[in-house]
């Protein structure tokens, strides 16, 4: 973490030096989160391995960055924004019915690179790709159960512990890889990008009980399109 903050530093930096060339944009769309989980699981010396992908949920991002301006078209961009997906999950076995309603809130602090190359004074395209700093700020979970014998409700929240749990399901860190392109038109842009989560964002990573041992890792990845104005 000291050289995130490290990096942030000098970020900040770059920032304070570069504002005679730079811009502030404001930018808000949809995105869409997938999880890919790889587990291996060990017994009698026997190790097997599997993998699967998981749809975390869609919902929005809202922030802005301020772009300066290097040399020629590249630019540096920080930004700060606010995330958002929330995914609805329901069952019906036997005439007992399950509703889960997950809401995952974030903030990002990306670290992009960008170059821009310009066609008159109205038109431009550009590619950026960084780092992406992320906090959790909830990963919250409500479940309604409903059989003929009535009706119970749960609560939980990845980020805390639960029960007996020696740790929470969840880590709230993470660096990602983003990546992505779009177009501008005056003051109007239009991006489309990708973000590939780099840390285990597991909270119990290796389990050890009866001589089974149990390994996993859980990687968080985004895709978004949105829409910005830039002052």
């Amino acid at each position: 973490m000291k050289k995130v903050f490290s990096f942030v530093a000098v970020a900040a930096a770059m920032l304070v030096a570069g504002t005679a060339s730079a811009q502030l944009s404001v930018n808000a769309g949809y995105l869409s989160s997938t999880a890919k989980v790889h587990t291996e699981t060990t017994a009698l010396g026997v190790t097997k391995t599997n993998d699967t992908s998981a749809v975390l949920g869609s919902g929005f991002y809202a922030g802005g960055s301020y772009n300066v301006e290097l040399i020629g078209g590249l630019g540096f961009a920080p930004g700060i924004y606010f995330d958002m997906i929330t995914k609805k999950e329901e069952s019906n076995v036997a005439g007992v019915t399950s509703t889960t309603n997950s809401t995952l809130m974030d903030i990002n602090v990306p670290l992009l690179l960008n170059y821009k190359l310009t066609f008159g004074d109205d038109f431009a395209i550009f590619a950026f790709a960084g780092p992406d700093v992320v906090f959790g700020l909830s990963a919250k979970s409500k479940t309604v159960i409903k059989s003929p014998l009535g009706e119970t409700k749960t609560e939980a929240d990845a980020y805390k512990k639960e029960g007996n749990a020696n740790k929470p399901a969840m880590t709230r860190f993470d660096l990602g890889l983003m990546f992505g392109a779009g177009v501008q038109f005056s003051s109007m842009r239009f991006e489309i990008g990708y973000e590939l989560g780099l840390l285990n964002r597991l909270g119990e990573k290796e389990t050890s009980a009866a001589g089974v041992t149990w390994k996993g890792t859980e990687k968080f990845n985004r895709f978004f399109v949105g829409v910005g104005y830039t002052f």
